[in-house]
């Protein structure tokens, strides 16, 4: 016992820390199941009143069967006054028959109530799971970068599929069957007491003490289904994670440790589970117990009341049965009180998602004919929870047509410069304009039209090469898609394949080499003739014969086009109109390449690396 008891208190720890200690739905709950109905069911409020209304007629027929039995029992075994005379043979068959008649009768006002409830909630179920999810993900496209930033994407996977499913699961199966059972409760107890008054009395006494447990378990089981999804989430995330760098978890021969976290990530989500089934079934339990001596008291005191002759048979049968019947709902009241506790933590999830603050406020200045100047005018800027500022007053401008090179150590801000050029975050301090318009008055669409980005690692995604190129501008015919991979050079490539523009490429590219995947990316953008360019490192991965064709391509295709580009290579910063060096978040150094190779500092440095002076 002492074993056990350490255990569950270790478990505790472990869901306090995934929860921090706190009950969630104190601050939400209910209020998270009003905004499901009003955001997404209300619509469907003849519908649900009809499923309702079926589930009313249905819920009333179990109860009708104990006066069914009570009838037979007492007509046709003559008990009580009035009784028929034996031997009426042709009486007791029509009581078969009668019987047999209005029982088929309620079975078939069951099943085919069932059946429609069925029918309408398949519909409404379809249609939530369709608005929840175009929601969420309407929700992550417009959402800021910095959410992504902190939240891994197995986790933002595991709201959109799994938490969508669980509601999916409420609205259609369990949320029915609560309102059914909550329903029955007081049909039962009714027909109890039309039965037998004072043994209803008896029954209905022992019900507080149900109500009582799970008010006190109530709380423990919503904390464990939030520290259990918590759980989930994270696996999930990890999964990802690890499935996504399978090979460099085989380079390291990680396989073995990364097993074995996964097998204590599966150990606390057993731990929790298994006490959260601890807690289930103690309620079960409970409820059975209840009824196993609701049904005693039954069979004891009809057994005085059948002798004192104030019962009938058929009385004490109708009550057993529809003491049964009436604990049958309260039985699955238990399972989906749980059910309540994981739906509530689900929904205070999902609408967590969907009340993360959107992406920066636009603007609405058109950026359309704009010229592609670039200024940075005293700008400052810390990532969000960061303290220490990533760019400290910086300033420099860029003239239209210009090409500008953005060296420097790694960690000083090169990256944040076109981050705040996209604007993915504002400056905390400063202004960033482009074309002479600030970006924070700019309309943010129209600003991504016109700068685009070609990243240190291009995003290939799965499908054609056609669909790649054709990302940024999905109305493009194939003329201008072939002529982007011809200014990017990747058009010969693609024509030699037996598909050449319908050719996939597999997912993140993997059929690609490196050097193929930025000719792909360049392509991409350069379908979408952006005023201003941006490169992001994006030779530094590759073999020296890649990089300089590379190199020789972005010397045509950037001609008379404003470009930034970060690199660490001097041979790709020397034919730049200027080179900007950024050390610890501040221009340091500013000029050509004849300029800084004279200055001693950091650009001399590198020079000195790679051999260009001695």
């Amino acid at each position: 016992m002492k074993r056990k008891s350490n255990r569950n208190a270790r478990t505790w720890e472990r869901i306090n820390d995934l929860t921090g200690g706190q009950d969630d739905k104190g601050k939400h709950g209910w209020a998270d199941m009003r905004r499901l109905w009003m955001s997404y069911l209300q619509p469907h409020a003849r519908l649900i009143a009809l499923a309702t209304f079926l589930t009313l007629l249905t819920g009333v027929v179990p109860f009708a069967f104990p006066m069914t039995w009570r009838f037979l029992t007492d007509r046709a075994l003559c008990v009580g006054s009035g009784g028929v005379p034996p031997g009426a043979i042709a009486y007791h068959t029509r009581l078969v028959v009668i019987f047999f008649g209005m029982n088929m009768c309620l079975w078939t006002i069951m099943l085919s109530g069932g059946w429609f409830i069925q029918r309408i909630l398949a519909g409404i179920g379809r249609q939530l799971v369709y608005n929840l999810r175009q929601k969420l993900h309407w929700k992550l496209q417009a959402l800021h970068v910095g959410f992504f930033d902190r939240t891994p994407v197995g986790i933002i996977m595991s709201r959109v599929l799994d938490d969508v499913n669980v509601i999916h699961q409420w609205v259609t199966r369990r949320g029915p069957r609560l309102v059914d059972s909550l329903l029955k409760v007081p049909i039962g107890l009714g027909l109890l007491f039309y039965v037998r008054s004072d043994l209803a009395l008896i029954v209905m006494l022992l019900l507080p003490l149900y109500a009582y447990t799970f008010a006190r378990l109530r709380p423990l089981v919503r904390r464990c289904y939030d520290a259990l999804r918590r759980l989930n989430a994270t696996k999930y995330a990890r999964s990802t994670e690890r499935i996504g760098a399978v090979a460099v978890v085989k380079a390291f021969g990680r396989e073995v440790a990364e097993t074995r976290e996964f097998a204590e990530m599966s150990h606390d989500t057993v731990r929790v589970a298994l006490l959260l089934v601890f807690y289930e079934q103690g309620l079960a339990v409970l409820v059975a117990l209840i009824t196993a001596f609701a049904t005693g008291v039954a069979v004891y005191m009809g057994g005085l009341y059948l002798r004192a002759g104030v019962m009938t048979l058929g009385d004490i049968v109708a009550f057993l049965i529809a003491t049964e019947a009436l604990f049958m709902p309260v039985r699955m009241l238990t399972n989906l009180a749980t059910a309540v506790q994981r739906v509530l933590v689900v929904l205070r999830r999902v609408f967590k998602l969907l009340d993360e603050p959107v992406d920066l406020k636009s603007g609405s200045i058109d950026l359309k004919g704009m010229r592609g100047s670039i200024e940075f005018d005293h700008v400052t800027f810390s990532h969000p929870g960061h303290k220490e500022p990533v760019l400290k007053d910086v300033s420099f401008t860029v003239h239209p047509g210009q090409r500008i090179a953005i060296m420097g150590p790694s960690g000083t801000g090169k990256s944040t410069v076109f981050d705040l050029l996209l604007r993915f975050y504002d400056p905390d301090a400063g202004e960033v304009r482009v074309g002479g318009v600030t970006l924070t008055e700019a309309d943010t669409s129209s600003l991504r039209d016109h700068v685009h980005l070609v990243q240190q690692e291009p995003v290939i995604f799965s499908g054609s090469i056609f669909e790649n190129i054709s990302y940024g501008e999905l109305n493009a015919d194939s003329e201008a898609v072939i002529n982007a991979a011809r200014q990017a050079e990747i058009h010969d490539f693609v024509d030699s394949l037996p598909l050449g523009y319908d050719s996939a490429v597999g997912e993140n590219g993997i059929t690609l080499s490196g050097g193929q995947k930025q000719r792909l990316a360049l392509a991409t953008a350069l379908l979408t003739n952006p005023e201003i360019l941006l490169l992001d490192d994006t030779t530094s991965a590759l073999d020296a014969a890649t990089e300089r064709r590379i190199r020789e391509t972005l010397n045509r295709v950037l001609v008379s086009r404003t470009s930034l580009i970060i690199t660490q290579r001097i041979a790709t910063a020397q034919p730049c109109d200027r080179i900007i060096v950024l050390e610890d978040g501040r221009v340091t150094q500013e000029g050509t390449h004849e300029e800084l190779i004279k200055r001693d500092g950091f650009y001399h440095r590198i020079c000195v690396e790679q051999g260009i002076v001695s």
